[in-house]
């Protein structure tokens, strides 16, 4: 507990944020968090638009590019399990700042590289950066973030995944062309190790953490006075709550089984879908008949449906409207899915869009929602265990699709398997309601 004005009574520090107008010091906190999903956008797409410069660099077959390409997602997969979870024990800031030069002196690495095992061992290692800090900066916008406006920041903060892919897509073949593929990895080194300065300067602790572990920092005062500008400020405290192990072994305890299982199988299948869809769109309509440039732009559509239905969604979610909402954008997205079997190769555009809106914006706002499923002391260790369980899907996804092309099934028929698992998604959106209460 900490006193900001003597002779008035404590203010839970919750409702202090939760009551307050949205001030500039929170948007600065969601900017400088949105940065990190930034470069994770950034990094991943760059090692694809690099890759055809690497095969001919080194003398290779693209194919051979295979465990440089999935080394940083399971990086990531493995970041966001192990070193997600050390923000619930040493604090969100210094976390950040140690993921931010981790992934900016790997990508330097990176540009080193002179064989295809260096080259996967530098992806392994930024991947490991990547896949932790998205979680800790979720979780931190979160902690900043009214209650009214919780799922839509968190939503707009995870969307900048999406615009670093699309910067990536613009300046990385640029630099391709004038420095070689390694003034891609150099320009993403530089720019994480510039951020992670940002973040010294500019980043503050998690309010919460600073009021329970360091009562006496005069920086509390100053944060709660940049976000409740005017009247006195009242002594504040945090809802008590009984010390938690930040291991996984909490969140698989009888009191969090049963929201962690519910939010790993959603998170793992709609990330299965998603880079299905990521990886294998293009190829299925090229089969199909498509040319080459209006397949890739299919894909660019694909996003910008993700990205309006994310938006929409974690809007009606600030209105407490998440239930029926997501149940339709997940059943738009069964039903665009199948109705590549019943429409010709022409009129797919439409689909495409559907597909993105109601499967990509779900994600999106499920990672948002996410954030809620935990109470502070282990909110970082819940996302960072379900983002990583996540990326289990989005490895998986590509790899099985690929089989099931492999067998001489038709680009519909492909396309049209992915809607088992949205089915299965929107079925456990029935059971959100019973654990969204931790806002």
């Amino acid at each position: 507990m900490t006193t900001m004005t003597s002779g008035q009574r404590p203010s839970e520090l919750g409702a202090l944020i939760d009551q307050a107008p949205l001030s500039r010091f929170q948007i600065r906190v969601v900017a400088l968090c949105a940065l990190g999903a930034f470069f994770d956008g950034y990094d991943i797409q760059a090692m694809g638009l690099a890759a055809p410069s690497v095969a001919h660099d080194f003398g290779t077959a693209s194919a051979s590019l295979g465990p440089a390409l999935s080394a940083a997602l399971i990086g990531m997969a493995l970041g966001s399990i192990t070193l997600g979870p050390l923000a619930d024990r040493f604090g969100r800031r210094p976390v950040m700042i140690g993921l931010m030069l981790l992934i900016g002196c790997t990508a330097l690495a990176t540009a080193t590289a002179q064989t295809l095992s260096q080259l996967a061992g530098w992806r392994l290692l930024t991947g490991l950066g990547l896949g932790g800090l998205v979680p800790v900066a979720t979780s931190l916008t979160a902690e900043y973030s009214p209650r009214a406006r919780r799922t839509a920041l968190i939503t707009l903060m995870i969307c900048c995944i999406s615009l670093g892919s699309l910067a990536s897509s613009v300046i990385a073949p640029a630099l391709d062309i004038r420095f070689g593929w390694r003034g891609i990895f150099i320009v993403g080194g530089i720019m994480p190790l510039l951020t992670a300065c940002l973040y010294w300067a500019a980043l503050p602790e998690s309010l919460r953490r600073m009021v329970e572990h360091d009562p006496g920092n005069p920086r509390i005062a100053a944060q709660l006075r940049a976000i409740v500008p005017t009247g006195d400020l009242p002594e504040v405290h945090v809802a008590a709550t009984p010390r938690t192990s930040q291991t996984a072994r909490i969140l698989l305890s009888r009191l969090y089984f049963p929201r962690t299982l519910l939010l790993w199988t959603v998170w793992s299948l709609n990330l299965f879908v998603n880079f299905s869809l990521a990886s294998w769109l293009p190829t299925l309509l090229q089969s199909a008949g498509w040319a080459h440039a209006s397949a890739l732009r299919a894909v660019a559509l694909m996003a910008l449906g993700g990205l309006a239905g994310g938006i929409a969604l974690s809007w009606l979610a600030d209105r407490g409207r998440i239930v029926g909402p997501l149940m339709v954008a997940y059943l738009i997205a069964a039903v665009a899915l199948l109705g590549f079997g019943v429409l010709a190769p022409d009129h797919w555009g439409m689909l495409i869009v559907a597909a993105g809106l109601g499967a990509f914006g779900a994600q999106l706002t499920i990672g948002a929602l996410a954030a809620t499923f935990y109470p502070f002391e282990i909110r970082s260790t819940g996302l960072g265990w379900a983002s990583g369980i996540g990326r289990l899907g989005s490895i998986a996804g590509p790899l099985a699709l690929g089989v099931v092309l492999s067998q001489g099934f038709s680009p519909s028929a492909v396309l049209a398997v992915l809607a088992l698992p949205i089915v299965a998604c929107a079925a456990c959106v029935l059971l959100l309601p019973q654990f969204l209460g931790e806002r």
